[in-house]
């Protein structure tokens, strides 16, 4: 039916747009000042304290829009109430105020302890073979570049046109009634001397509609900031081999994620769908805005950009080196674990209370061990045969490693609370039922067969959010060897032949990825994809 509609010029829908061009900026001032003090042969001591002025972004003729709960704009006496813009009496241009207090101290510590004699001799070494490095700091950083494209472009500052069932000659005709509506295109937007004293009443309350998927940047907000501190230890245990242990975390604070602000009325909402479950007046994907709040009727699904979000990591993380003329390798493990509220660009938190979407980072990586090493192989035969079997070198990249976490979530609105297509991701909050206990692995091998036992979920009730976190548990792992033989033999003085033989991923082991966790998809546990199969690649190169 889809390619006959195309055929016969039926489009399903016609979307355009259009808004003013946009002169978004933002200022950014930091002052540091930095001190080391030698207090011992073996000890130094590094402090400083900086200074940032960070400002969000702006936009150079105040054409942007907010969401301000009771407020009503001077500059659009005709605007829904709540939705203001800057330049209304405490909308700042920045829209959120400009923080002045960001002051962010910094602590680092090394030192080389060593002892003559006794178990701490044999511990620590000869002068010099041991050092203990301590730091911790607190780093303020800019708001996400990526939110101010989405605060632009709406009533008055945009226009946008929606019609379903088009026709292809003319898309401002409803195809099923005939009937023509008016090209709005290009549309007439405000002067730009707009301003509380030089107000606008001529924008009618018709241009600003129901407003909905316009997210809009928290007039609250402060800039986010990070917590870091590391311990470490290296420990030189011999010419050719180093041995190093740390301790490494990060809190984050205050990081920007999409808080829905105007969600569906759960509890009306479900009094409605049980009255009539096969034509409810309030069901999933169907709320009225009527039942929206705080902001009321005049607007849909939306959001908030909001700094209420954190995060957590921390790790411990090994390491041996071992340098020599013949081998040479770099061992790494790093145990780790990462939390946060949300960890993409506008992925939704709980609208009511954000510390409820806490789960597992989306690049949580609970244990990593990576082994690179270089062999030179210890042939050294002398004349012409020497040509041929001297200088070769066998090298390679080991990684095992866990999963990426899975991440679960329902696209159909079961919780009657409206919170998807609020942001720039089109999910909710939603999530299915999970029976708890530890997840059931299987194996994706089997044709078919998912990652995880399904069962374990269930349908999200209609009412209610599911009990399933979004992210709880890891997806496939890697075990991957990546191998390379090459050698380079000399022709003369200026002249030398390399060759090398190269495999990505040589014992051809899948490497499963994606693991689809929408719960209403026919893939449900599955992975969906892989990582490349074997891959063989020969490269001759002449230096000269």
């Amino acid at each position: 039916m889809d390619f006959a509609d195309f055929l016969i010029g039926a489009p399903g829908a016609f979307e355009q747009g259009e808004a003013p061009a946009a002169d978004t900026r933002s200022y950014y001032l930091g002052l540091f000042a930095q001190d080391s003090w030698h207090a011992a042969k073996n000890l130094t001591l590094n402090y400083g304290l900086r200074w940032d002025i960070i400002t969000p972004w702006w936009e150079k003729h105040n054409e942007l829009e907010v969401l301000k709960l009771g407020e009503q704009s001077v500059k659009f006496p005709n605007s829904p109430q709540g939705w203001v813009f800057p330049g209304d009496p405490g909308i700042p241009r920045t829209i959120a105020p400009i923080g002045y207090k960001n002051f962010a101290p910094r602590l680092g510590l090394a030192w080389s302890p060593s002892a003559d004699s006794g178990m701490l001799q044999k511990l620590l070494g000869a002068p010099g073979k041991t050092s203990i490095r301590a730091g911790y700091g607190m780093f303020y950083t800019a708001y996400e570049a990526g939110y101010d494209f989405s605060i632009i472009g709406d009533a008055p500052y945009g226009y946008f046109y929606e019609n379903n069932g088009p026709s292809f000659a003319n898309p401002y005709q409803t195809r099923a009634t005939g009937a023509y509506n008016l090209n709005p295109f290009p549309y007439a937007f405000p002067p730009q001397n707009i301003s509380a004293s030089n107000p606008d009443p001529s924008v009618p309350s018709s241009a600003f509609g129901v407003i909905g998927t316009s997210p809009s940047f928290n007039p609250s907000n402060r800039v986010p900031y990070a917590e870091q501190y590391e311990l470490s230890l290296q420990r030189q245990l011999s010419g050719s081999d180093l041995l190093g242990v740390a301790y490494v975390g990060t809190q984050g604070h205050r990081l920007l994620a999409s808080q829905n602000a105007n969600p569906v009325n759960q509890a009306a909402c479900y009094a409605l769908y049980i009255q009539n479950p096969t034509s409810p007046a309030c069901g999933p994907n169907s709320e009225p805005t009527s039942l929206r709040g705080p902001f009321g009727a005049n607007f849909g699904s939306e959001a908030y950009f909001s700094s209420v979000g954190a995060s957590s990591y921390n790790s411990l993380q090994l390491s041996l080196q071992h340098t020599a003329k013949t081998l040479q390798f770099l061992v790494g493990y790093t145990l780790s674990k990462s939390l946060d509220y949300a960890s993409g660009f506008g992925e939704p938190v709980n609208p009511f209370n954000a510390k409820l979407s806490r789960g597992l980072s989306s690049f949580d990586q609970r244990q990593n061990l990576v082994i690179s090493y270089s062999y030179n192989l210890p042939i050294n035969v002398e004349g012409l045969t020497g040509k041929f079997v001297n200088g070769w070198q066998l090298s390679g990249i080991t990684n095992f490693s866990k999963g990426l976490p899975v991440f679960i979530f329902e696209n159909d609105d079961h919780s009657l609370l409206g919170t998807d297509n609020s942001g720039p991701m089109p999910i909710g909050i939603d999530t299915p039922n999970y029976s708890g206990g530890k997840i059931h692995y299987e194996n994706p091998r089997t044709v078919f067969n998912p990652y995880f036992d399904k069962t374990q979920f269930s349908a999200e009730p209609i009412g209610q959010l599911g009990t399933s976190r979004r992210s709880f548990f890891a997806g496939a792992g890697l075990n991957n060897f990546d191998m390379a033989l090459s050698k380079e033999t000399e022709i003369h003085e200026q002249l030398k032949l390399q060759f090398r033989a190269e495999f990505f991923n040589i014992f051809n082991h899948t490497q499963f990825a994606n693991i689809d966790g929408n719960f209403n998809s026919a893939t449900f546990g599955n992975a969906t994809t892989a990582n490349d199969p074997r891959i063989g690649q020969l490269a001759l190169k002449l230096a000269f």
